[in-house]
C-alpha cells in the first residue's frame, strides 16, 4: 500500500487501511501511522472522521487478523521444537513472537499481560490470616518491590 507521500489518489480501501493501522499499530499516532502507510496524516484524520471508511476499517482489521493468524499458525508448525530452546539470535522463533503480538492487535485482543493489585484489601487479608501488622506490611512491601521489577 505505501505510496509516495502527497500522491492523491489514495481509494477507500487505501485510507480504511490507514485508519486501520493508526488504531492498532500506531496506536492513534498519526505521524507514525503516515510513516508506516505513505498516506499523510491530514487524509488519515479525515478518513478516521469518515464513517464509511471506518466501517471498512474494522474489516480491514478482520482481515489483517485472519492473515496473521494463518501466518502464526504455519510458523508455529515450522518453529514449535525450536521455542524452548531459542534465543533473539533465532528469526524465525522471533519473527513467531512479532506476528503473534500483531495478531493479537488486529484483533482486538489484549497483547499484554498487567498486573494491579489492591494494597490495602491485600494488607487486610493478611491481618485477617493471623499475620501481625509489621509481618503483613514486610510482605506487601516485598510484593510491591517484585511486581515493580
Amino acid at each position: 500500500m505505501p505510496r509516495k507521500q502527497g500522491d492523491p489518489n489514495f481509494n477507500k480501501s487505501d485510507k480504511a487501511q490507514a485508519v486501520a493501522i493508526l488504531e492498532t499499530e500506531a496506536r492513534g499516532n498519526y505521524s507514525l501511522a503516515e510513516r508506516l502507510t505513505g498516506i499523510g496524516r491530514n487524509t488519515i484524520r479525515t478518513a478516521a472522521k469518515d464513517p464509511e471508511i471506518t466501517q471498512l476499517a474494522v474489516i480491514k482489521k478482520e482481515e489483517l487478523a485472519l492473515k496473521l493468524n494463518s501466518l502464526l499458525g504455519k510458523l508455529i508448525d515450522r518453529y514449535d521444537s525450536q521455542v524452548e530452546d531459542a534465543d533473539l539470535s533465532n528469526r524465525g522463533v522471533s519473527l513467531l513472537g512479532i506476528v503473534a503480538d500483531k495478531a493479537l492487535l488486529y484483533a482486538n485482543q489484549p497483547n499484554q499481560i498487567t498486573a494491579t493489585i489492591d494494597i490495602n484489601a491485600h494488607l487486610e487479608s493478611l491481618k485477617a490470616k493471623g499475620f501481625s501488622d509489621e509481618d503483613a506490611q514486610l510482605i506487601v512491601e516485598e510484593a510491591q518491590k517484585q511486581l515493580e521489577g
